[in-house]
């Protein structure tokens, strides 16, 4: 600040008001020599207010708009910049082709970048329901990547590398026939293409991605004489490369194989879609059924896991003898074509049944949170030991967990174990669903609105290979070679709890639920 100088100007802002007071008297009194005077004042004021505080009249730098626009991606990407490699199209857009040009039935999955053939009116919000495939991530993640903003066309200043090989659809035409060279042909292709780029070769695989839009065993083959799946995952040279799938091993580091949601039909645009349909499922009377089971019967109990088809069976059967139980059979009804009809039953419903299906995992997981609805699970490999990046490390805050054994095997009655949960703990359920998990788990638009705030789930993905310090697996394990222990999530050990024989089951019965402790084991 300024002290009192010989203009009696004590500061930036009281000189120049002195100063044009007598400015204003000057033009009130309307003489030539009045006018004069005014004149030399007003000057005398600028010089003042310059000599006082110089940088109250400099000139403002012109900076231009795209300079400011450039400083901002700048800081917005650091450390989060993409590199897509320009894949020859025999390894995505010629399979797509070709099944457009050998089988027009699967042709109409691949419309709308992936989601499929929109559906009109089906619900609201409207234009954001879609016939989405549930093996279609990879297309998917393609298109939304495709429309990233920190994407880079230098691979020596990416922060990561994604290959958008739609290994997913190469690999369904050839599983289910015995040439197993087929099933590899178009890998072994890959990985040699891979293996000439400079960039892959200098990281030797390491912040490398790749995106597998179908479960972990169909990319596991181990030996030549297997009868299921390809190679890839097997394969030495992608020993470093992170894939995300739809279903994981367990027993694999999470750091190279990681589960990520199954797609569902609900796709927003915007926050405020989002919004909208978070309002729906909150306020939706649930009142049509306590719980829900839709799903297909495994009657061929000559394939596939036999055990998990007798534990639908069974449920299948609980479910029928109830009257607070709801059945949608989608051999009847298709499920995957009529997503709305699905979504409407458990928007009704408090709990939908999930039993696993050909492996622990499936869509219905999804499509049961994203309508705000408990799922009831029956092994931790169908969700809790799965997707580490989606759901809450503890269970128990959105789901229920029983004994496949006991429901299979003892005559655990499920309905009436549901029956018996409080109402309270019922309610923290739901808002965790809603609040928290329903918006996680939600594949965008992938024309999505760029003011959009909430993260979907390939947003959570991208944060999660971010947020990793680009550190390298090898980096990790050098690191924490010392350390012979490792802890598991609170939901990998479920201890057995006995329910008595006042909660109305007829005699003692076994629940299994995740436990709030964690658990050292010795590597």
């Amino acid at each position: 600040m300024y002290s009192e100088g010989i203009f009696g100007a004590p500061s930036p802002k009281s000189g120049p008001k002195v100063v044009w007071r007598w400015v204003l008297l000057c033009m009130v009194l309307g003489t030539t020599g009045a006018l004069v005077i005014c004149g030399f004042l007003a000057g005398l004021g600028n010089y003042v207010m310059r000599q006082q505080n110089p940088s109250l009249m400099m000139e403002a730098e012109f900076v231009p708009e795209a300079q400011v626009i450039d400083s901002q991606k700048i800081r917005l990407c650091q450390g989060k910049r993409i590199y897509i490699y320009d894949l020859p199209r025999q390894f995505n857009l010629d399979i797509l082709d070709g099944y457009c040009e050998n089988e027009p039935v699967i042709c109409p999955r691949f419309m709308n970048s992936g989601l499929g053939f929109e559906l009109h009116h089906v619900m609201d919000p409207i234009e954001t329901w879609y016939r989405t495939d549930q093996f279609s991530m990879d297309i998917l993640f393609h298109e939304r990547i495709r429309k990233y903003p920190c994407l880079t066309e230098d691979p020596d200043s990416a922060d990561l590398y994604y290959a958008p090989y739609y290994v997913g659809w190469d690999v369904l035409e050839y599983l289910w026939r015995p040439e197993i060279q087929l099933r590899d042909k178009m890998m072994q292709r890959f990985i040699g293409w891979m293996m000439a780029q400079p960039s892959f070769n200098r990281l030797q695989g390491h912040k490398h991605l790749l995106v597998l839009g179908r479960i972990v065993w169909d990319f596991d083959r181990k030996e030549e004489t297997s009868r299921w799946g390809n190679s890839l995952l097997s394969a030495p040279e992608l020993e470093n490369v992170t894939a995300v799938m739809l279903e994981r091993n367990p027993s694999i580091n999470p750091e190279k194989e990681m589960a990520v949601p199954y797609p569902t039909a609900f796709h927003p645009r915007s926050d405020w879609e989002l919004m909208l349909w978070k309002k729906k499922v909150a306020t939706s009377p649930r009142n049509g059924s306590l719980v829900s089971l839709a799903a297909t019967p495994r009657r061929d109990k000559t394939k596939g896991s036999v055990m998990y088809y007798f534990l639908r069976d069974t449920l299948f059967d609980q479910c029928n003898k109830s009257e607070v139980c709801t059945v949608l059979m989608c051999d009847q009804i298709n499920c995957e074509s009529n997503p709305h009809l699905v979504t409407s039953l458990l928007l009704q419903s408090t709990f939908c049944l999930q039993p696993p299906g050909d492996s622990p995992t499936r869509k219905g997981v999804f499509d049961c949170l994203v309508a705000g609805t408990i799922p009831v699970f029956f092994t931790p490999l169908s969700a809790h030991q799965q997707y580490l990046w989606h759901l809450p490390p503890n269970g128990n805050s959105y789901s229920v967990l029983f004994d496949e054994v006991e429901v299979r095997d003892n005559g655990f009655d499920v309905i009436a174990a549901l029956k018996e949960i409080p109402a309270s703990r019922i309610e923290r359920m739901q808002r965790t669903i809603v609040e928290d998990i329903l918006p996680a788990v939600v594949y965008d638009h992938p024309d999505r609105d760029p003011e959009k705030k909430s993260r979907d789930a390939i947003d959570r993905i991208l944060d999660h290979l971010f947020s990793r310090d680009h550190q390298t697996r090898e980096d990790k394990d050098s690191a924490n070679k010392s350390n012979r222990y490792m802890e598991i999530p609170e939901t990998a050990v479920y201890p057995m709890i006995t329910v008595g024989n006042n909660s109305g089951l007829g005699r003692h019965h076994v629940i299994v639920q995740a436990a709030h402790q964690a658990v050292i084991i010795v590597l």
